[in-house]
């Protein structure tokens, strides 16, 4: 029988399967994952990450402890179980954070003075944010956010852009649909044409 994890049994296969991609950007499969939970050592975590929504005293960090398991790929249900907040106040909190960043979670609008990782929240958001202009690609970000002072690679880019379409349902850019051209030598008859590499040799009469 598979062992629960202490911080939070619930989670199912899947759940966890998202959360490895969002954090490590890879995405283990089912059966994988549930061998690991059977044979694996034990969960180095034995008490809660956060405590529950309203033991937390500051009204920010309350809503931080949201968004801090929202972007390691928890689900809203998850979080809201988790943390003993409603399912409501969970969408709203994203919702809020997702159109106006840290302002949006905040009592009121301020600066965020806190130090920044080379990939944290703020960045993520940024690139969120970013992420509404279709044509920018990885590298395109990659271009962006060094213009904005930080320094991520086209590779992080990617995978923080990936997460994103899944988390928010944003769709790629459609891809645009080219006429197939006609074939150089196109042959007349058959074994008109012999080709090795790039030389032809036509049929001789």
């Amino acid at each position: 029988m598979a062992r629960p994890l202490p911080d939070y049994p619930a989670f199912s296969l899947r759940e966890i399967a998202q959360i490895c991609f969002v954090q490590f950007g890879r995405r283990p499969s089912q059966p994988t994952i549930k061998q690991v939970l059977v044979d694996g050592p034990a969960p180095s975590r034995k008490t809660r990450r956060f405590p529950r929504y309203n033991e937390i005293v500051d009204p920010f960090e309350r809503r931080r402890a949201v968004i801090t398991l929202h972007v390691e790929g928890w689900t809203p249900a998850s979080i809201a179980d988790y943390l003993g907040l409603s399912r409501s106040t969970t969408y709203d909190l994203l919702k809020h954070f997702q159109e106006e960043g840290f302002a949006g979670i905040e009592p009121k609008s301020s600066a965020n003075t806190r130090s920044v990782r080379k990939v944290d929240v703020t960045i993520k958001q940024a690139i969120l944010k970013l992420q509404e202009n279709p044509e920018l690609g990885a590298w395109r970000m990659h271009a962006a956010l060094k213009q904005m002072g930080w320094q991520v690679s086209p590779t992080t880019c990617g995978r923080i852009m990936a997460e994103n379409r899944q988390l928010y349902g944003l769709g790629k850019q459609p891809k645009e649909k080219k006429e197939p051209k006609e074939h150089p030598y196109k042959a007349q008859y058959r074994h008109h044409i012999w080709s090795v590499g790039a030389i032809r040799f036509p049929e001789t009469a």
